[in-house]
């Protein structure tokens, strides 16, 4: 029995794309000067479950949910200036996240809550 082609599919990760992920910190920022800001008060809450560090976002494996969730928190936080975040486990744990935290920064700090939490 012939095998499916579709079953031979991969994804090869370019330099350029790598290079683009690397750079994610600095282009944020660029990002978060065409944001308007609110002046509102938020709480940002984050799965901090060890699902969280498996599987992939948009079919890209390299993509887990805890990279794609503090790309998103870390953009919200530099765009806005009155949040509090926490990390949802069995309980809410505070999270110190800041403007100038970077993509590692939350990345560890979420990891963190999640080892510690579960």
């Amino acid at each position: 029995m012939d095998q499916d082609p579709l079953l031979d599919l991969h994804w090869v990760a370019s330099c350029w794309v790598l290079s683009q992920i690397s750079n994610f910190d600095n282009m944020s920022l660029a990002v978060v000067q065409c944001i308007e800001k609110t002046d509102k008060h938020y709480m940002l809450a984050v799965d901090a479950g060890q699902s969280m560090q498996l599987g992939g976002v948009l079919g890209c494996e390299l993509l887990t949910p805890l990279v794609a969730s503090a790309a998103m928190m870390m953009l919200f936080v530099r765009s806005e200036p009155n949040y509090h975040v926490v990390a949802m486990t069995h309980t809410l744990q505070p999270l110190d996240i800041r403007c100038a935290s970077s993509l590692n920064d939350i990345c560890t700090a979420i990891s963190e809550v999640c080892c510690i939490g579960s």
